[in-house]
């Protein structure tokens, strides 16, 4: 990575109101790539597991309508790509991307940009709300828009965790996750890892497993709707107790310990229910497998 300038960079709209250290570590975890013209950069129905931003030259973003593309904008030097997948749950980029000219982007992968959300759960409320234009102001704090927000809760209410729970508790959780995305073969979370929130699946699989003597036992296979990592919610562990790897490319939401534990003292009913269903959900939970699961690193 090249030397950055940090009061340049605090004035791309994307990251209006990061920190110093914020920017810092956000740049950290780009990687740089140049693509010559007329190179294909991202097209409609990819997968959605990266996101880029423009350091030089210039793009053309076009719809693809059958076997027609509609050109809609031509963006230059501080402009995003394929970050709208993020930030709304989507699985695939739903436009095409082609360079216009020699260009040079950095590639953010969001497996990367999940562990640094675990680390800095403010910067991506802020980054969330600076990409959907939901505020201009610096300190903006992260909602997803009514409708988004209605098809959150919607998908919330199948999640076995949060049985029972009313319409508000859905709401205020919906306005605490952070949507993330990890990469086919990537680490959701490790064993050791504290413990500083927990996720849910929305797309994918994941594999919960276990590490001993330098043997990897698999522990068990989740995916949509499932939830990882809630059990440090009454266990108060000091650190995770089994590894989660992404088995293909895994969307999620997640959702900050600080900020649940907030939200848990407001709203007390909302807490005990969960308690009381993390405790049906741990005695009735079962990790056995098949030997035939079991693999040498």
């Amino acid at each position: 990575m090249p030397t950055l300038n940090l009061d340049r960079l605090a004035k791309i709209p994307a990251l209006a109101g990061f920190t110093d250290d914020e920017t810092a570590s956000f740049f950290q975890i780009a990687t740089k790539h140049r693509f010559k013209a007329g190179e294909i950069i991202v097209k409609t129905g990819d997968r959605a597991y990266c996101f880029y931003l423009l350091a030089g030259g210039q793009v053309e973003l076009s719809l693809q309508n059958g076997a027609e593309t509609i050109p809609i904008a031509q963006l230059g030097q501080g402009n995003l790509i394929g970050e709208m997948p993020l930030v709304y749950s989507q699985s695939v980029q739903m436009m095409n991307v082609k360079a216009l000219q020699a260009t040079t982007l950095l590639r953010f992968n969001y497996g990367d940009y999940g562990k640094l959300v675990r680390q800095f759960p403010e910067l991506a409320r802020k980054f969330c709300a600076n990409v959907a234009g939901r505020s201009p102001r610096a300190n903006a704090i992260w909602k997803p828009p009514v409708d988004q927000l209605k098809r959150w809760t919607e998908i919330m209410r199948k999640v076995e965790l949060f049985n029972g729970l009313a319409e508000e508790h859905l709401v205020n959780l919906a306005q605490i996750a952070i949507p993330v995305a990890v990469k086919a073969g990537e680490p959701i979370m490790s064993a050791g890892d504290p413990p500083t929130g927990f996720y849910l699946i929305l797309d994918g699989l994941a594999e919960v497993q276990n590490v001993t003597s330098g043997k990897v036992t698999t522990l068990a296979r989740l995916g949509p709707s499932m939830v990882l990592g809630e059990m440090e919610l009454i266990y108060k562990q000091s650190g995770r107790i089994a590894t989660v790897m992404a088995v293909n490319d895994v969307r999620l939401w997640y959702f900050p310990l600080d900020d649940y534990n907030r939200l848990s003292n407001q709203l007390p009913a909302m807490a005990k229910l969960i308690r009381a269903t993390l405790a049906m959900i741990a005695a009735s939970r079962s990790w056995s497998m098949p030997a035939s699961d079991e693999k040498k690193i």
